[in-house]
């Protein structure tokens, strides 16, 4: 008999299923504070992106801004013209679309595994708008913490890539990346013979922009993570309802699972240069919802989670160093 393979999903089903025996009131609570969460904080602010991206990809219009990246981005990351594309995304549009991104292009033979594994290491992030305006502004109430925060949230995983693409020897996009690029960028060549020559699949180029058929591919990814966040969010209402609990833990627990509503809960618990310090660890890490977000995405395309977890875990430690030493000179 084939013994089940533990994912994240698996091993919440039995606990989810516990604690809505247990307290089902509790259960509902959490439910509706992550539904609402999504509906008002994430939906507005991830499903425009993940339908732009979805368009672009549709209409071939990758390797146009690839072609912009790569000349910047390759040297300093070691990085494909692709993968460029995937930096962007896993920058500007938050979790996890830095992951889905890499596994599309991983799936569409736009990146190589070797290639995607490294990307996945450093490109899935909070997006700004989320930096600036919700953990700066609504939670540490000061918008002059944004610039820091971004510095420490982006600086951390560029150097840490920067770093990782010497200390393994990688050249500025692979020798093959750069010959695309090269002649991708020449003239007298059709826009499908620069699209392949940027590394977009033969198959990503006959295709044709549907936009009824990027709607609702936009909607079911968001509807995935509507769920994550719900689930996390209905695990996070458990600790809350416990009395005997310290406030500084139910926020640390809470903010490792989900850092969305974790965040105003750390800076009700702490002091304001405390917050700024555990906010830049949990939100660089993502927290669990976040972790089980890319492990829905990465499911097909052989990525390791486990990698992935590893990389953001000590990202999140480099991160929280820095917040420390910043803190030191905003407070």
């Amino acid at each position: 008999m084939k013994k089940p393979a533990l994912s994240p999903e698996a091993a919440l089903l039995p606990l989810l299923f516990l604690l809505l025996l247990m307290d089902p009131q509790t259960a509902a609570a959490g439910a509706k504070r992550g539904l609402l969460l999504w509906f008002d904080v994430l939906l507005p602010a991830l499903f425009p992106f993940i339908l732009v991206t979805r368009l672009l990809t549709a209409a071939n219009l990758v390797a146009v801004f690839s072609r912009v990246l790569y000349p910047f981005l390759g040297p300093l990351l070691g990085v494909s013209p692709n993968g460029s594309f995937c930096v962007l995304t896993g920058f500007l549009c938050g979790y996890p679309m830095g992951a889905k991104t890499i596994c599309d292009l991983r799936e569409g033979g736009g990146l190589s595994r070797q290639e995607a594994a490294f990307l996945l290491s450093f490109c899935n992030n909070a997006s700004p708008g989320f930096v600036t305006g919700f953990l700066a502004v609504s939670c540490l109430g000061g918008p002059s913490l944004g610039l820091p925060l971004l510095l420490i949230l982006y600086g951390v995983p560029l150097l840490y890539a920067g770093v990782g693409s010497r200390l393994g020897h990688r050249k500025p996009g692979g020798q093959e990346a750069a010959l695309r690029h090269r002649r991708a960028s020449g003239h007298g060549e059709s826009p499908s013979q620069s699209l392949q020559a940027c590394g977009v699949p033969q198959a990503l180029q006959l295709s044709r922009m549907d936009l009824g058929d990027a709607v609702y591919n936009s909607l079911g990814t968001s509807a995935l993570i509507g769920g994550y966040v719900m689930a996390f969010s209905l695990l996070a209402a458990f600790p809350q309802s416990l009395p005997f609990l310290p406030p500084a833990v139910k926020a640390l627990l809470c903010a490792s699972l989900e850092i969305t509503s974790g965040a105003p809960a750390l800076c009700q618990a702490f002091r304001q240069e405390t917050a700024f310090v555990l906010l830049c660890a949990f939100a660089s890490f993502g927290g669990l919802s976040a972790a089980a977000q890319t492990s829905a995405f990465i499911k097909k395309s052989g990525l390791s989670i486990r990698s992935y977890f590893l990389h953001k875990l000590f990202q999140a430690l480099l991160s929280a160093a820095a917040a420390l030493a910043a803190a030191l000179l905003l407070f």
